[in-house]
């Protein structure tokens, strides 16, 4: 209990706890975050960034299992072993949850999360307290930015589209261990392509209707879910992206309050932008910008920005208005251009 005492007296409040989902919801430790030890290589995108470090609790017939962060360069000072837990003197300490609760242990874009109030603040003002606010998120990835997005405020509702199956599947994880399924309104696996059109790779995975209760440890799950993704689509068709988003939802608008395009770049779909923002909605662009100043490799020069060219395309159109525009590092040191776009009111 003394390296347990540690982490709860350091300034630290990040936890992950290996056990399965079962054993953390019948006792776990305030600010503690459960990633079932089955689930923890496909969900290790909602890690805390490595740079931060972070408590562990190992299950008890998996001592040492913690282990593999330290290898993959995690820092985990504080290994707290479940058979070494007392955990009728951690309640008497008041260091126990009484909530199920999760804590996230990832972070969004920096430039998203420093810039969501301004974001915000034109919603705030043009739209009611129960109009949902909606957001498009291009090339979603594991997840990270759209499930922070909806766990931030439940008035947002999102769709994401991603081409790959393995982000289709550590996206619905994500969502659904954060209790924000229900607002992610679709999740599908499609391509854009080069002339801007739109392909669906896979229509098998996100159904609206079904119970979006979160998983339990879905090894078993995991495995039919990634089954799903390889069904490909019957409709060989590419559509423009309003015909496309109809296919998949009817009666839904087409257009959104945020757009996010989040490390990935297709020049095509910029086009497509001002049509796709509603009044006062943002478009949040960042991406790897080829900046005489630096010298690296990846991605390549041509999947890179060039200077000033999301500012400059832009300003071509009456009705947006650049709201911010800067050129800032990543973790190791590479630059990305970051833009807020805004469709004026």
């Amino acid at each position: 209990m003394k390296l347990l005492r540690a982490w709860i007296e350091s300034s630290n409040s990040l936890c992950v706890d290996l056990r399965t989902k079962l054993d953390f919801k019948q006792c776990h430790l305030k600010s503690s975050t459960n990633i079932p030890l089955s689930q923890l290589v496909l969900r290790q995108s909602e890690l805390p960034p490595k740079r931060l470090p972070f408590a562990v609790i190992e299950p008890l017939h998996e001592k040492g299992c913690a282990t593999w962060l330290i290898e993959q360069g995690w820092q985990v000072p504080w290994v707290l072993w479940e058979g070494e837990l007392t955990w009728k003197q951690a309640i008497a300490n008041g260091w126990i949850s009484d909530t199920d609760e999760q804590w996230l242990l990832f972070q969004p874009s920096p430039f998203l999360m420093a810039h969501m109030d301004t974001i915000e603040l034109p919603l705030r003002r043009r739209l009611k307290k129960d109009t949902p606010w909606t957001c498009l998120d291009i090339g979603c990835g594991s997840g990270r930015d759209v499930g922070w997005l909806l766990a931030r405020n439940k008035q947002w509702h999102a769709s994401a589209f991603d081409s790959l199956a393995g982000a289709m599947v550590r996206t619905d994880l994500l969502v659904r261990n954060l209790n924000v399924g229900r607002q992610l309104d679709l999740l599908a696996q499609a391509k854009l392509l080069n002339n801007g059109e739109w392909k669906l790779v896979s229509d098998a995975w996100w159904d609206p209707h079904e119970e979006t209760q979160e998983l339990q440890d879905p090894t078993e799950e995991i495995a039919k879910r990634l089954a799903m993704t390889a069904l490909e689509s019957k409709d060989t068709a590419s559509y423009t992206f309003p015909q496309f988003y109809n296919r998949l939802r009817p009666t839904a608008p087409h257009t959104f309050d945020l757009i996010l395009n989040i490390r990935f770049l297709s020049r095509p779909f910029l086009e497509q932008v001002p049509s796709l923002l509603n009044k006062g909605g943002c478009f949040v662009i960042s991406h790897f910008v080829d900046d005489p100043t630096y010298d690296y490799k990846q991605p390549k020069k041509s999947l890179r920005l060039q200077m000033n060219e999301i500012s400059q395309f832009f300003a071509k159109f009456d009705d947006l208005e650049i709201v911010k525009d800067v050129i800032e590092e990543i973790e190791d040191g590479r630059p990305i251009n970051s833009v807020i776009v805004r469709k004026k009111e």
